[in-house]
């Protein structure tokens, strides 16, 4: 069953973005946090990784659109864990651990680890301040 992927909050107070650039197509096989889009905003250009792994069945936007937060994006038939891992051990698994892995609670929630990746391709898409060190020496005081 096809997963939807929908367009995570970005940051603070950014309800959507343009799409500036697909990394992906229908039928393409992604890997757990691999970038598949870069998406503008009126601030910044940032890079979104996908948080699950599997083959992308159908891309629900294309270049030049504006997606809210909450929008369906793409939707990827998941590939199991276990799956990716090529273990046997894996295989044996309790249905809840497997789900843990693959980045999703018993709830189907968001898990710590999906929203560290979505924050990190975030933070790469800031601008980084300047440093405002100075290797002189501060201006001697005049005297009075």
């Amino acid at each position: 069953m096809p997963l939807e992927f929908k367009l995570p909050q970005l940051a603070e107070g950014i309800d959507n973005a343009d799409v500036a650039e697909l990394h992906v197509q229908a039928g393409d096989t992604v890997e757990a946090g691999q970038i598949v889009m870069e998406l503008e905003t009126d601030k910044a250009v940032m890079e979104l990784p996908c948080p699950h792994a599997g083959k992308i069945t159908q891309l629900l936007v294309k270049k030049g659109d504006t997606v809210k937060v909450g929008q369906p994006i793409l939707q990827i038939d998941a590939v199991d864990a276990a799956a990716t891992n090529g273990s046997s051990a894996g295989a044996t698994e309790s249905t809840s651990s497997a789900k843990a892995e693959s980045g999703k609670s018993e709830s189907g929630a968001a898990t710590k680890s999906e929203k560290e990746v979505i924050a990190a391709a975030a933070w790469r898409g800031r601008r980084q301040p300047a440093c405002r060190c100075s290797s002189r020496a501060p201006a001697p005081a005049t005297p009075s």
